[in-house]
């Protein structure tokens, strides 16, 4: 198995990360994040209109779909659509679904991760410097 740097995760594809041990994806997930100075934090993300929340801390890295207030009873605000654990990576956004459903972001973990560091990572190097 190739050793991986935290920067090759941006250029992964689904398969190769679904070789990797996923404590190892996660752990490789949680050293971009700190290198981001983003460990921790609620990252708010937008794609094709819909609005997202991605976070990363010692057990999980989570992308979570955000629904509209008004469109869900409450307590339901959305559910995971990307998750790595040291036990697992559950990816909701990628498996074979119809083109047209409504549901499906079609984003792996290199692409949550670019648009991570996109809007977040960029601006913190900035105010670092």
């Amino acid at each position: 198995m190739p050793d991986f740097t935290p920067e090759d995760l941006l250029h992964l594809g689904s398969d190769e990360v679904a070789e990797l041990p996923p404590r190892r994806v996660l752990a490789l997930i949680q050293d971009l994040f700190r290198h981001w100075g983003l460990f921790g934090r609620e990252l708010p993300l937008w794609h094709e209109g819909e609005e997202y929340c991605a976070w990363c801390q010692e057990t999980v890295f989570v992308v979570y779909r955000r629904v509209a207030p008004a469109a869900v009873p409450h307590g339901a605000p959305g559910w995971p659509v990307f998750l790595v654990s040291s036990e697992a990576i559950l990816d909701e956004c990628t498996p074979p679904l119809e083109e047209k459903d409504h549901f499906a972001c079609h984003l792996g973990l290199a692409d949550w991760l670019t648009l991570i560091q996109q809007g977040y990572a960029a601006t913190e190097t900035a105010e670092a410097n």
